[in-house]
Parts: C-alpha cells; sequence; structure tokens
C-alpha cells in the first residue's frame, strides 16, 4: 500500500535549535555526563539522566537510528544534528536543521506516522547525502 500523505504545511521563519526544556523536553547536553552505548558518545545535562540512560538505553535512543524524522517520513535517511531536537509523545526525534524542526514542529503526528511506516523499507539503505 501507499504510505500516508503529509499534510502541507506553511513554512514561518525557523527558531534557534531547541536548548532546553523544563517538563522532558530536549536539552543540550555536557561532556562531563557522558556516556557510551553501542559505539557513540551521548551527553547529558545532569548525573541522573546519564544514570537513567545507562540503566535503560532502549527507552532513550533516537528513532529512526538518529537520522532526521522528517527525511524518513519522505523516504531519506538524511543524518540527524542532535542540535535540533524534540521530544514528541516521550520519543526523541533528531532532525537535520531548524527550518526542518519547525515543519516536524507543525505537523508532528503525520510525520511521524509517515515516518513508522517508511523506516522499515530503507532502514537498511545507505545513508542519503544532502
Amino acid at each position: 500500500g501507499r504510505a500516508p500523505p503529509l499534510r502541507a504545511a506553511a513554512r514561518p521563519r525557523a527558531p534557534g535549535p531547541r536548548r532546553a526544556c523544563r517538563g522532558g523536553g530536549a536539552t543540550s547536553g555536557l561532556a562531563s555526563y557522558t556516556a557510551t552505548y553501542d559505539g557513540v558518545a551521548y551527553y547529558f545535562a545532569s548525573a541522573e539522566t546519564k544514570e537513567a540512560f545507562e540503566a535503560d538505553p532502549g527507552r532513550y535512543l533516537p528513532m529512526f537510528g538518529g537520522f532526521c524524522a522528517f527525511g524518513v517520513s519522505i523516504g531519506r535517511k538524511l543524518n540527524g544534528d542532535p542540535r535540533y531536537a524534540d521530544i514528541y509523545d516521550g520519543k526523541l526525534y533528531l532532525f537535520v536543521d531548524a527550518d526542518v524542526l519547525t515543519l516536524f514542529r507543525e505537523s508532528q503526528e503525520d510525520v511521524v506516522l509517515r515516518a513508522n511506516w517508511v523506516w522499515p523499507s530503507i532502514q537498511d539503505e545507505p545513508t542519503t547525502n544532502h
């Protein structure tokens, strides 16, 4: 079958990267709170968040292997940038830049639905260059 369509969204001005957000949002980490999992270093904002990750990494890993969720939703594997991250429905999503993060925030449910549908068909494909 066909992938569910994305709803069109207007392009407002792009905000800066999401640095910190209380209540479960994405937060920039510090090198002093680094954990390594599967060969990748992850920075955390506190010892507590680092310990929570180490206790259950799968719960906190970015969706789609860290590839841009919006890119995945259109069938492309673009490297996500942790400076442009958001938490949706308790899961971490990465994006290539602020413009794409803005587009995601306008249609989160649609992007996630489509990306979840597309991901199994592209997850073993090579990374797509910009």
